[in-house]
């Protein structure tokens, strides 16, 4: 299966309806007490889900479904899809990302929809953050867009603020919080770096997009085993950062892995979502040097 430009622009609208239908439904649970149930998961930002979660995915594969028959889909409520293995491509979904954010009536959430290659490559990405009205969006090749008007992250730091945005709720076990604390120092030394101002409470699909919005800005999760960041979450925005001019990679600085066999955790390798090279390799090194890899 190959895709064409007009295959794309069909996909691309069908995710962009999607996204906006879904944010617009999810808003109207916004700020009301709703049943939160339990999925089992080993962290609470990973556990809870509700009836906003259930029927935004409702509204999303309702649009998605029948687009093509060679593309798979893979959506956070409704468990795993093995045809995403088998088939050329597959949408990957998180219809409500930040679901705690979300209950506690914090804007840090968000709608993500990702067309991913079997490969395990992030083809086209939508990400609406419906409590601020943003919708970002991004086709390999073809560039990034904000609210429809392309988006860019400019070539230079310059001596701005970087922000060190980490995907932690909890405290943090010893062993990655020396991993966290390396990357932080390495960081502070890079050159155009000021000050670090970290941002938690949020989805990691607002983060993601918000690498864009406050560069010069980093993301980073180091490894996990069996919990942590899913491909849903990382999808979307690693497209959206790299057309932007960013960089999406692992902490070891070989491409995402948006199709991982074992399960849908993508934590088994990190991830940085950086808005510039020299963040994304300060990244890298402060990761080798806190686990004996230099």
């Amino acid at each position: 299966m190959t895709l064409n430009d007009h295959d794309l622009d069909r996909f691309l609208h069908a995710a962009t309806t999607a996204a906006y239908r879904a944010g617009a439904h999810v808003m109207k649970y916004y700020g009301r007490d709703l049943t939160v149930d339990t999925k089992g998961a080993v962290n609470l930002a990973g556990d809870v889900v509700t009836i906003a979660d259930r029927e935004s995915e409702a509204i999303i594969l309702d649009v998605l479904g029948d687009l093509h028959p060679d593309v798979a889909v893979l959506a956070e409520e409704s468990g795993e899809d093995h045809a995403r293995f088998e088939k050329p491509y597959f949408w990957c979904v998180d219809p409500l990302d930040g679901t705690l954010p979300f209950l506690e009536r914090v804007n840090g959430f968000a709608v993500a929809i990702a067309l991913v290659s079997r490969a395990g490559e992030a083809v086209m990405g939508v990400c609406y953050l419906p409590a601020f009205g943003d919708l970002y969006h991004a086709v390999a090749g073809k560039g990034a867009f904000k609210n429809g008007k392309p988006v860019s992250i400019a070539p230079s730091m310059g001596a701005g603020v970087t922000t060190l945005s980490l995907n932690h709720m909890e405290p943090i076990p010893p062993d990655r919080h020396a991993q966290v604390t390396a990357i932080a120092e390495r960081i502070k030394s890079t050159e155009g770096v000021r000050r670090l101002v970290h941002h938690m409470h949020s989805g990691a699909v607002p983060k993601g997009c918000w690498v864009i919005d406050a560069a010069p800005a980093l993301y980073v999760g180091v490894p996990r085993v069996g919990e942590g960041v899913s491909v849903w979450d990382l999808a979307a925005t690693s497209c959206v950062v790299a057309e932007a001019g960013g960089v999406a990679c692992d902490v070891f600085g070989d491409p995402l892995d948006l199709n991982h066999r074992e399960n849908t955790y993508c934590h088994h390798k990190g991830y940085i979502l950086a808005s510039h090279r020299a963040l994304a390799d300060a990244a890298i090194a402060g990761f080798r040097r806190a686990t004996g890899r230099e």
